[in-house]
């Protein structure tokens, strides 16, 4: 479902809309990198933990989401960087059942152990 759905619906989203809307008033690079931040940050409220915790993994969000922007920027079409982006999800949530306990040892150390 991942695959098919939600990377493809928040490319859709933060490069087909706010991205292309920030294009109208910036050039490539602060469109890119102000849409990333913004897709970063909505991110927030599905992580608990610290909010030391959180911005780490805010910054860890920032950069796929730049290279899913620039990849939209190079090809013109949401169609490269959603399935990008539903393939990095994919691989995700693939290691988070393939090595369960290294992924509980990563949340842990995101949430940096935090309330």
């Amino acid at each position: 479902m991942m695959f098919l759905v939600v990377g493809p619906m928040e490319e859709l989203l933060f490069r087909g809309i706010v991205q292309n809307r920030l294009r109208e008033r910036f050039p490539a690079i602060p469109a890119i990198a102000i849409a990333s931040a913004i897709f970063a940050a909505v991110h927030v409220v599905a992580l608990a933990g610290s909010p030391t915790g959180m911005l780490v993994t805010v910054f860890i969000l920032f950069f796929p989401a730049t290279v899913f922007g620039t990849v939209y920027e190079f090809t013109g079409n949401l169609v490269a960087p959603a399935l990008l982006h539903a393939l990095h999800n994919s691989v995700i949530v693939g290691l988070i059942f393939l090595a369960p306990e290294e992924a509980q040892t990563m949340i842990a150390l995101l949430a940096l152990a935090g309330p």
